[in-house]
């Protein structure tokens, strides 16, 4: 701020104007509060798996600035920072029953914030049971 608008704010201040008064606190209250709104940033998303059913308690994991999320019973999911999300940073989703997926911020925007997971299969080798005592 400059010291001519300072000078201002301070003479209404001194005049003991109601109306002045409450304007320059508003004022105040509102440039103060602006940069905290300005900087955070919220980026929201749906993820579902490949037959469009919403997959819950899935680990989302913003890469480069340590930021997590978890998707709630309707797969959706919100990461919230107070810095900017920038266009080539990677989302990590992982669940325990699907494969990891990374995708970038671009990407995600492209396919309008919605993630599809692959469900995980693996196969077993062979197994062999021994029994210890004889079934009756």
């Amino acid at each position: 701020m400059n010291r001519s608008f300072l000078r201002i704010i301070i003479k209404f201040i001194k005049t003991k104007n109601n109306l002045a008064l409450k304007l320059v606190r508003k004022l105040l209250f509102i440039f103060l509060l602006f940069p905290i709104f300005s900087i955070a940033q919220e980026l929201k998303g749906i993820v579902d798996s490949a037959n469009n059913q919403p997959v819950q308690d899935v680990n989302i994991f913003y890469l480069s600035k340590n930021i997590t999320a978890l998707t709630n019973n309707k797969g959706q999911f919100s990461l919230k920072s107070e810095i900017n999300f920038h266009e080539n940073d990677t989302l990590q989703f992982s669940h325990i029953s699907y494969k990891t997926t990374k995708i970038t911020v671009n990407e995600l925007k492209k396919v309008n914030f919605k993630v599809i997971l692959k469900q995980k299969t693996e196969d077993l080798s062979e197994l062999t049971i021994k029994a210890n005592h004889e079934l009756s």
